[in-house]
């Protein structure tokens, strides 16, 4: 009997054991999964300020030579 029991006992605790793993390998996926997000979210972020920068950088740019044109078109016309 005490043999019995002590399998009962065994398979109960292997059992536990094996639930206790699958659960905590189900918190591990959603947690990788999660964080792998927040890198793709991370990474959108950092790429949309990048093209900011440069969309600015380039308007600025831009603005600087339309008003070097309308100095030199201004110069032309004072020109005899």
């Amino acid at each position: 009997m005490e043999t019995i029991t002590q399998y009962a006992d065994t398979k109960n605790h292997l059992e536990e054991r094996i639930r206790s793993l699958e659960e905590e390998r189900s918190a591990l996926q959603r947690d990788i999964e999660s964080l792998n997000e927040a890198i793709t979210i991370k990474t959108l972020e950092r790429n949309a300020a990048q093209l900011e920068r440069q969309v600015l950088a380039f308007k600025e740019e831009k603005l600087g030579l339309i008003e070097q044109i309308g100095r030199l078109s201004s110069d032309d016309a004072g020109s005899p």
